[in-house]
């Protein structure tokens, strides 16, 4: 069994295809959650309306193989940190090589470079002693803080030309991959996407239909 865990990021303006791609990515998980605040992913797991919901539903189930997308009720750090708690124990409970996954959209509407943020800090950090896999999706990477893309094995990138999210992407990838790599982002056609694969040193262009 590969215990080595995963953490994606994947960056795209609305209706890139960001969505569709972190779905396909999160579709070859066997058990996990996802945070759901757009309510796009909505035939990827069981729904529930909030934590009571989410943790009657795992108390209850019988299967290791399960799925949740959770609809928090109001879109905040606050309640993002509860839920992170909830999550940090729920993960703690499992047995080592027992692999959750968790995807986290628009993560910039509750986490940001300046906010504490400290369980997410700590899931993101301690992930790869928990078995977890983390697949983060947004549409600015310079809203998104720096020690979640720095424990990144994965990053793909769709078509953007806003300079802030291109420095930050040339910023971090463009010593391992080139900064030629790096320019071919505004020039992607649509739903296209450039894969970063941080331990290989790989780079890809992909199409969102085609998950890693």
């Amino acid at each position: 069994m590969d215990l080595t865990n995963q953490v994606t990021a994947i960056f795209g303006r609305k209706g890139s295809g960001k969505s569709t791609l972190g779905e396909g990515v999160w579709k070859r998980s066997e058990r996990g959650v996802i945070y759901d605040i757009n309510r796009e992913y909505r035939s990827s797991g069981v729904v529930c309306e909030g934590l009571i919901e989410l943790n009657t539903f795992i108390q209850r189930v019988k299967s290791p193989l399960w799925k949740a997308v959770i609809h928090p009720q109001v879109a905040n750090e606050a309640e993002f940190e509860s839920f992170c708690r909830y999550f940090d124990v729920l993960t703690t409970s499992f047995a080592y090589g027992h692999r959750v996954t968790l995807l986290v959209d628009e993560l910039s509407r509750f986490v940001t470079p300046t906010s504490p943020a400290q369980t997410w800090r700590k899931l993101i950090q301690l992930s790869r002693h928990r078995s977890l896999d983390i697949i983060v999706a947004d549409q600015r990477p310079h809203a998104m803080p720096r020690y979640v893309t720095a424990q990144a094995n994965k990053i793909a990138v769709f078509s953007m030309r806003e300079p802030r999210d291109l420095d930050y992407i040339r910023d971090y990838v463009g010593t391992t991959f080139g900064l030629d790599q790096v320019n071919r982002i505004p020039q992607l056609g649509e739903h296209q996407y450039l894969l970063f694969d941080l331990d290989g040193q790989t780079v890809e262009e992909r199409n969102s239909l085609n998950p890693f």
